[in-house]
């Protein structure tokens, strides 16, 4: 399975104080702590800056393969930055991420047509995130057959079902499972941002690293975690922690009541 690092975002605020003071020395140990702990590819996003996130992506770019052979995933909303990064990336990279909204999709099939790029496709539309599996896997499908006529290698696109948060949509977490296991009988590469299922609740790494296995388990392809302290390891964890974390994520927790309360009496230390 991939593992797509997720550390170098520039909503968190040490990286984005990196980036601001270009920092080379601190983001590049961000980079090498991932890849040290099984990253394939290090996610790099600059959106929060704005008019300057296409200058401040390429000089990351440059700064984290100018010192470490890392394969980048090119994570932004703007097919302008996206092109400027991709003229100076070295190898293949992946491109997180493309949606089914409409203006936004022409653009970015315009820039990416006939490259060699991997692709993380978001099911998501102008209608926003769909609540059931059916309509992931239908705006999954148009995706697909979009980015095949602009010349891209289906071999290339991975699909990401798109996890909610359980702490406010107690039953998005099976959705997602049920929509990864869908996708990959329909032959479909799959790729998830596993965290942010456990947005809004305490004792995360918990709830991550059982959710990662539950999405290995479907047969997911890839994740966007972060790699470092995290995978899937159960086997460290107490059948009542796994069990408790495991009825959250698959909705059989009402709003992850007995896991909040877990934690608050100290079991899950």
């Amino acid at each position: 399975m991939l593992i797509i690092g997720e550390r170098i975002n520039s909503s968190r605020k040490p990286i984005q104080k990196a980036i601001s003071e270009k920092d080379a020395a601190f983001l590049i140990e961000q980079a090498r702590i991932q890849v040290e702990s099984s990253a394939s590819f290090i996610d790099v996003n600059c959106a929060v800056f704005l008019e300057k996130e296409k200058q401040n992506l390429t000089w990351l770019i440059k700064t984290l393969q100018g010192s470490l052979n890392i394969p980048i995933s090119i994570d932004s909303p703007s097919p302008d930055a996206i092109d400027a990064a991709l003229k100076i990336h070295k190898g293949k990279a992946f491109i997180n991420s493309i949606t089914a909204e409409s203006e936004k999709l022409k653009q970015i099939a315009d820039v990416l047509k006939s490259k060699d790029v991997f692709i993380v496709a978001l099911t998501m539309d102008d209608n926003g995130i769909p609540d059931t599996v059916q309509d992931r896997l239908k705006i999954a499908k148009y995706l697909i057959d979009v980015l095949k006529k602009a010349s891209i290698d289906t071999n290339n696109i991975y699909v990401d079902p798109l996890v909610k948060p359980i702490s406010s949509e107690p039953h998005q977490a099976k959705k997602f499972l049920e929509a990864v296991v869908q996708l990959k009988k329909n032959n479909i590469k799959t790729v998830g941002g596993l965290s942010n299922v456990s947005y809004g609740l305490p004792a995360r790494r918990i709830l991550n690293s059982v959710f990662l296995s539950l999405a290995i388990e479907a047969g997911i392809d890839a994740a966007i975690i972060d790699p470092v302290g995290s995978g899937p390891k159960e086997a460290h964890l107490t059948s009542e922690i796994f069990n408790l974390a495991k009825s959250a994520l698959l909705g059989k927790d009402e709003y992850c009541a007995n896991y909040i309360k877990a934690f608050r009496e100290g079991r899950l230390s």
